[in-house]
C-alpha cells in the first residue's frame, strides 16, 4: 500500500468539446479523497496541483491548498520545514470538516503528481488532444 498515490483511473478520461474529465482522486495509504471514483476536470486539477506542490518544494509558498473542482473538497498543505509538510484532507458544506490529515516528504508529494502529470500528457498525445 502507498504511503501517497495520485490515482487517474485512465479508461475514464472522456473529452467532451475542450473538456477532459476523468476518475481522479488522492490516496493516503488506502484512504482516497474525496472518494476513489471521484470524477472531476482532471487536466485543471493536475495542473494546479503540480503548480501548488512546485511552489512548496522550491519554498516560494509554505501553504497552497489543492482543489477540487466539482465539490467543496481540497487539501490543505502546509509547509513545516524543508522536507515535510503537513496535509489536511477538507470537506466544506458550510464549515470546514477536516476529514483525514497526515505528514508527507514535499518532494514525494511533488514527484507523484509530476509522474502522473507526464503519464496524463502521454495519455492525451496519444489520443491526438490538445
Amino acid at each position: 500500500m502507498k504511503v501517497f498515490e495520485t490515482y487517474i483511473k485512465y479508461n475514464s478520461i472522456n473529452k467532451s468539446k475542450e473538456r477532459i474529465t476523468g476518475v481522479v482522486s488522492l490516496g493516503f495509504g488506502g484512504f482516497f479523497f474525496p472518494e476513489k471514483e471521484w470524477n472531476d476536470f482532471i487536466i485543471i486539477l493536475i495542473n494546479s496541483w503540480l503548480n501548488s506542490s512546485y511552489n512548496l518544494v522550491l519554498g516560494i509558498t509554505n501553504y497552497e491548498e489543492f482543489i477540487f473542482m466539482d465539490g467543496p473538497y481540497f487539501l490543505k498543505v502546509s509547509r513545516i520545514d524543508v522536507i515535510n509538510c503537513n496535509i489536511e484532507c477538507i470537506e466544506n458544506f458550510n464549515q470546514e470538516k477536516v476529514l483525514f490529515t497526515t505528514r508527507l516528504n514535499i518532494n514525494f508529494l511533488h514527484s507523484e503528481i509530476f509522474k502522473n502529470a507526464i503519464l496524463l500528457q502521454q495519455f492525451c498525445e496519444k489520443n491526438n488532444w490538445n
